[in-house]
């Protein structure tokens, strides 16, 4: 009899090991864009899901990739010309970058492998990404090649967003952070935004008719800058949960974080909250002119009309 219940718990503990092995954890989703027809999410474990607009239910993309994918944007055509469709970008661990015409079929265009990009840009036929080390990664070619820009290479401080606007790239990052490279000349500057303590930025957006720019962080932080990221001001956010992004559609900022949080400003100075029956960690957040598009850490999508965020 001991000897059988020896042999079952034998078993049972090989049972175990083996399922713990052969399930994984379900997957992290850290990026959302969004084009005129099509959703896209990114997340751990090279995961690319898609969505059409009138439907909340998530496709899996079948793609040759294991690495974290840690952001994804959307640039639209810059011409009428329709042979010339926008792209995806989607970048992540080991210098994981992704690109797309479609969303669904998914081309690598690696930066170098000891790049661990957080964000990525485009803007006419420039990708700028972001990530480790406080580098930045610059590509002209469509991420053939790709060209380090950084002022003091940090192993500590990283970059986790970035945005171009009124001929300048802006990028923050750990302790304030922020980095400005000039469109033209690609060189690059950077300047610290502290108002008593130092304050990680998370995200970065940037009003183009205000010619204004917002910057986002843990503990509610929202700063403003009119010259460039040269100087900054704190404005009032209404919260203290971290705030994980921010992004602009023409008509207003919109910015989400932790515990639900979601925040809506046409200036970038005053605030105010959005109520969604979604108490989950917002880690992304874009727009398609009428409609913003923001993911949770697990996956899930919500998808609120411009017109809800007055």
């Amino acid at each position: 009899m001991r000897k059988s219940i020896l042999c079952f718990c034998v078993c049972l503990l090989f049972a175990c090991k083996n399922k713990g092995m052969t399930e994984s954890e379900p997957p992290s989703f850290f990026g959302c864009a969004s084009s005129p027809t099509l959703d896209v999410m990114v997340g751990s474990e090279g995961s690319i899901l898609t969505s059409t607009h009138s439907s909340l239910v998530w496709e899996k993309v079948s793609i040759n990739e294991k690495s974290a994918l840690l952001d994804v944007y959307y640039s639209a055509s810059s011409t009428s010309d329709p042979s010339k469709r926008g792209k995806f970008y989607a970048v992540g661990h080991n210098g994981t970058v992704l690109i797309s015409e479609d969303g669904l079929n998914w081309g690598a265009k690696n930066a170098p492998p000891e790049a661990h990009l957080f964000a990525v840009a485009s803007h006419d036929n420039r990708i700028v990404a972001v990530g480790h080390r406080k580098m930045i990664y610059v590509s002209d070619d469509e991420g053939i090649t790709w060209n380090e820009k950084n002022v003091v290479a940090n192993k500590k401080t990283s970059l986790y967003d970035v945005a171009f606007g009124d001929a300048s790239w802006l990028a923050v990052g750990d302790y304030g952070a922020v980095l400005v490279m000039n469109d033209s000349t690609t060189k690059v500057k950077e300047n610290v935004v502290q108002l008593g303590i130092s304050r990680t930025l998370k995200g970065i957006a940037f009003h183009n008719t205000l010619k204004r720019w917002v910057a986002v962080g843990h503990e509610g932080t929202i700063f403003i800058s009119d010259d460039v990221g040269t100087t900054w001001e704190e404005v009032q956010s209404e919260t203290k949960e971290d705030i994980l992004k921010v992004a602009f559609n023409g008509k207003r900022f919109v910015a989400v974080g932790t515990h639900g949080v979601i925040l809506s400003s046409k200036d970038g100075k005053l605030w105010k909250k959005v109520q969604v029956n979604n108490n989950g960690t917002f880690r992304d957040v874009s727009s398609d002119e009428n409609r913003w598009l923001l993911i949770t850490i697990e996956g899930k999508k919500e998808v609120i009309e411009d017109s809800k965020m007055e």
